[in-house]
């Protein structure tokens, strides 16, 4: 049987972790993007201090985060 072959093995062991790391590049680029995103987002970036927290509309800040950031 060619799944007893150490050769056939050892190829399809490479290919799955060749596979595998090109997926978690992939995963990184798509997670840098999305928080770049979120990042330029009002009240989702850089701490103001100007702003009043109940005027962040959280409920709205969770919406959008899930449609700017589909992947975290």
């Amino acid at each position: 049987m060619v799944f007893d072959d150490k050769e056939v093995i050892d190829a399809l062991s490479r290919a799955s972790n060749n596979f595998r790391d090109h997926q978690i590049l992939n995963m990184a680029k798509v997670f840098q993007t999305e928080f770049s995103a979120l990042r330029a987002e009002p009240g989702l970036g850089e701490f103001n201090a100007e702003i009043e927290p109940q005027n962040l509309n959280i409920s709205g800040l969770a919406r959008r985060s899930k449609e700017l950031a589909p992947g975290l």
